[in-house]
């Protein structure tokens, strides 16, 4: 598994490992509250506590087990039924045992919105709502306190939220970052900034099935240093990677949405051109060969082109345009074999 999908990974199963261990909670809760609560109709709240724990330990089973059923589609959904099911229940508490201060659950329920649901609107909403109905109970049930204290109190737990929040969507905005970072590393060659064998491969791909969808020209280009190892032999491998970095320089004009240039080897490189019509590739092709012809050091390339009614594969258009680079680095070396042949 890639490292950036083993991280995401990790924190999936932290979020389950969350989520059950939220599901233990509300179990002994809901048993505590039965046993030990000395209030007017403490079983309510303790049945609901209880039917919140069967909730989110089916959650931390699905997370756990069936995570590719929650797309980005359900998830604000689930998001919002958890923290409503989860919400409710010191709501209950106060609406069933007339207790609406201290509101020790309450406060707690708002932290944990600000720090557990990932969509900002949401969160904010359902704040706003149990701020509204908890201040509500107050005035309708009446508390020993005024007013005033139990909004502060309330005030209090939306600031923390607010602060856990922000910290988390910062922590995460980094986690993403870092993520998208090491992705980046793995899929790009130190010595060019082009993309290396892994990330031609993972984007070319992409690249292929893309053109052929849209019906756009494609062709997969192989270009080989001639001399490399003379240049290495002769003048020490730091010539060479001088020599490595310019052709890399020559083809980094490449690397945008749709065009892609990567080092596979030592003196091998490989591009991916598409275009939106054959003249504009036919443009593109004749670029490539004046700019990696206007280096001191010769180079070969070969070409492929898919062929319709083929089975066409970035694997094999690589091979064919390797094969052609071959042929024409013969031709280049022994330009006598040609004319035999004619």
């Amino acid at each position: 598994m890639p490292r950036a999908e083993r991280a995401h990974a990790l924190a999936d199963d932290r979020l389950a490992l969350t989520v059950g261990l939220g599901a233990v909670l509300f179990v002994v809760v809901g048993i505590v509250q039965l046993l030990f609560d000395t209030a007017r109709d403490v079983w309510a709240p303790s049945a609901v506590a209880l039917v919140t724990a069967l909730v989110l330990a089916a959650e931390c089973l699905m997370l756990w087990r069936r995570r590719t059923v929650i797309d980005r589609f359900r998830a604000p959904v689930l998001v919002t039924m958890t923290a409503v099911v989860v919400g409710i229940n010191p709501l209950v508490y106060i609406a069933f045992t007339g207790i609406a201060y201290p509101a020790i659950g309450t406060l707690l329920v708002i932290v944990a919105l600000g720090a557990l649901v990932p969509y900002r609107w949401i969160a904010v909403i359902l704040i706003a709502l149990v701020n509204v109905a908890s201040a509500g109970f107050a005035v309708g049930f009446g508390t020993d306190v005024p007013l005033g204290s139990v909004v502060l109190q309330l005030v209090k737990a939306d600031v923390l939220a607010v602060i856990i929040a922000l910290t988390w969507r910062r922590t995460e905005s980094r986690l993403h970052r870092a993520n998208d970072l090491i992705t980046e590393l793995a899929i790009t060659d130190d010595l060019t900034g082009l993309l290396n064998r892994r990330g031609i491969g993972e984007r070319g791909h992409v690249a292929l099935d893309n053109a052929l969808i849209e019906s756009r020209p494609l062709v997969v280009g192989s270009i080989d240093v001639d001399g490399l190892k003379q240049v290495n032999d002769s003048h020490g491998h730091a010539a060479g990677d001088q020599v490595i970095e310019a052709t890399g320089a020559a083809l980094r004009w490449l690397l945008d949405a749709d065009q892609l240039a990567a080092r596979i080897g030592g003196d091998e490189f490989v591009v991916v051109l598409v275009a939106d019509s054959e003249s504009r590739l036919r443009d593109l092709q004749a670029r490539v060969v004046e700019s990696v012809g206007s280096l001191s050091q010769p180079v070969s390339i070969g070409w492929a082109v898919p062929r319709v009614g083929e089975t066409i594969t970035l694997t094999g258009l690589l091979s064919e345009s390797d094969r052609n680079m071959l042929d024409e680095k013969r031709r280049r070396r022994h330009p006598q074999l040609d004319s035999t042949i004619d």
